[in-house]
C-alpha cells in the first residue's frame, strides 16, 4: 500500500466520522438534548455542551481508529 492510498481512506473516513459524529450531527444535538434533560438545574449549558463535544470527538476517534485497524488487516 502507498502512503497516498492511506491518505486518500484516512480523508474520505475522516469526513464521514465528521458527518456522523461532529458539531452538525444529530449525534451531536441528540447528546446536548439528552445531557440538558438529565443535569441538575444548576449545570451551565456550556458544561453540557462540553461534555457533548468530548463524546462527539471520543465517537469520531473511535470510529477511525477501528476502521483504519480494519483496513489495515483486510489488506494483508
Amino acid at each position: 500500500m502507498e502512503f497516498n492510498d492511506f491518505q486518500n481512506f484516512f480523508g474520505e473516513l475522516s469526513n464521514q466520522a465528521e458527518k456522523e459524529f461532529g458539531g452538525d450531527s444529530d449525534f451531536f444535538r441528540d447528546r446536548i438534548n439528552k445531557l440538558k434533560e438529565d443535569a441538575p438545574e444548576n449545570v451551565s449549558y456550556e458544561i453540557i455542551y462540553s461534555i457533548a463535544l468530548y463524546e462527539s470527538l471520543k465517537a469520531q476517534q473511535d470510529m477511525k481508529i477501528l476502521n483504519t485497524v480494519k483496513y489495515l488487516l483486510d489488506r494483508d
